[in-house]
């Protein structure tokens, strides 16, 4: 009975993740944007609805068992965010993409305690490019992530 539940798990999870993939693709044909793509291609613009959409499949793949790593999940949610905020406040393309590199380097750095790892991500990753304009902000964002993801622990410790 145990061995059939652990087989059910990863076999029923995938099935549900398969078919919700299946769902997203045929009600959103035109694909989901990552960061990397939004910033090279499209001036930092993504959908926060198509970023919750990935973090939710990250999650419930690895949720199942999946080998699929949590980081996408966090940059896309992070990025994602990011980008509806900028949108919203009507920023310029190049402050967008910026805005977008942030976020991403909050929620890596954040995700994982390493704030560093987030400075790296957002710049060579994201941004695709170092400069000293852009690199204090980045480094901002991903000391921010870390900090505030360590006081939500500690809040949740007690």
């Amino acid at each position: 009975m145990e061995t059939a539940r652990l087989l059910a798990v990863p076999v029923l999870g995938g099935l549900v993740l398969g078919l919700g993939a299946w769902l997203v693709a045929k009600f959103r044909p035109k694909g989901i944007i990552d960061p990397v793509e939004a910033n090279a291609l499209y001036g930092g613009r993504m959908s926060l609805r198509d970023s919750v959409i990935v973090a939710v499949q990250t999650v419930w793949s690895n949720g199942i068992g999946g080998s699929v790593g949590l980081e996408a999940g966090y940059a896309q949610l992070g990025a994602g965010l990011a980008s509806w905020g900028g949108a919203k406040l009507r920023l310029r393309r190049s402050d967008l993409r910026l805005l977008v590199g942030c976020g991403a380097a909050a929620a890596i750095g954040g995700a994982f305690s390493a704030p560093l790892c987030g400075v790296f991500y957002g710049v060579e990753l994201i941004l695709a490019n170092y400069s000293l304009a852009t690199l204090p902000f980045i480094i901002i964002a991903a000391l921010a992530g870390t900090l505030v993801t360590g006081q939500l622990h500690a809040g949740s410790a007690r």
